[in-house]
């Protein structure tokens, strides 16, 4: 008949389609039956279902995992290699300025504070060969120092610890002892006075916390006094230029002082500990000869532990 549905007179599919005037095609409107309001249903979001959760779970782990590799990844690299480990984070790379003025070796900074005073002892305005510092415990390579060569240096350090420096060897290992102070100090030294022949290759500066700074200089650097007596206090390097003299080292302070000296081809002329109180005598070569010079040592351990030098 024509206009009937296909299962009878209801206008619309019977229990599909519902509330037309007619079915298919007829321009009635389309509602689906059996959800609320008559709308059509919602697609199902597929991160709601046990499949989607497990994706999620699954991606979780996945960013986990290679976060957790990457970490490992870079404790190997550190750790793995001991030789390369060394070199890479115990060796702060050297540095120098043509002007003289110092640029920090490693992570640290020279000395804030007022450098201590030592008396008697000029001060030098030469360039320097190299310029080191930085800050506690660091070891410090340079090729710098040519061997065959005698270098002095000048010290400065600012803290509440022990600081020594020590030479390296080309294995890195400590092979001399430059300086040996206590608390903040400043002091000079030669370099290498008891192994001319064998100047480091690097520097060990030896401190649990503190600034520090360095200054190498060519032996020429620092000037002959002729055989004027001293006074000064703290550790001094210092040349000996004149007539053979003999001389006594007084100790004016309260701890037991070091000196030593040698020529310039490493033969040792004296080498004495000065008690509290005491005095020692000591006897100079001739060394009016510019190649005659005698490289004076004295050591303290404290800044001002105060000496004095006079010739007889």
């Amino acid at each position: 008949m024509a206009g009937a549905s296909p299962h009878g007179t209801s206008g619309g599919w019977n229990g599909g389609w519902n509330g037309g005037q007619g079915g298919p095609g007829q321009g009635g409107s389309t509602q689906w039956s059996g959800y609320p309001g008559g709308q059509a249903p919602r697609k199902k979001n597929f991160f709601t279902t046990t499949a989607g959760i497990l994706s999620i779970i699954g991606a979780i782990l996945l960013v986990l995992i290679v976060a957790l590799v990457l970490v490992l990844a870079g404790i190997i690299g550190k750790s793995g290699d001991p030789e390369e480990s060394q070199t890479a984070s115990s060796y702060a790379t050297e540095s120098s300025t043509a002007s003289g003025s110092p640029q920090a070796s490693g992570t640290g900074s020279a000395p804030s504070g007022s450098r201590p005073d030592q008396a008697n002892i000029p001060g030098n305005d030469a360039e320097p060969v190299e310029t080191l510092s930085g800050e506690g415990d660091q070891r410090v390579k340079t090729d710098k120092l040519k061997d065959g060569h005698v270098y002095y240096a000048e010290y400065w350090f600012e803290g509440e610890s022990n600081f020594a420096i020590w030479g390296m060897d080309d294995k890195g290992e400590d092979s001399g002892l430059y300086a040996n102070d206590i608390d903040t100090s400043a002091g000079s030294s030669w370099i290498n006075l008891d192994g001319l022949y064998g100047n480091p290759k690097g520097f060990h500066m030896d401190a649990t916390e503190g600034s520090w700074e360095v200054k190498l200089y060519d032996k020429n650097a620092i000037q002959s006094e002729g055989d004027k007596p001293l006074e000064s206090n703290g550790t001094v390097a210092y040349v000996y230029q004149g007539p053979k003299k003999d001389a006594t080292f007084e100790n004016l302070g309260h701890e037991s002082f070091e000196i030593e000296a040698y020529d310039l081809k490493g033969n040792r002329t004296f080498h004495e500990n000065v008690s509290e109180g005491q005095k020692k005598d000591v006897s100079f070569p001739d060394a009016t000869k510019d190649d005659d010079n005698i490289l004076v040592q004295v050591r303290t351990t404290h800044v001002e532990e105060k000496w004095k030098m006079s010739y007889r």
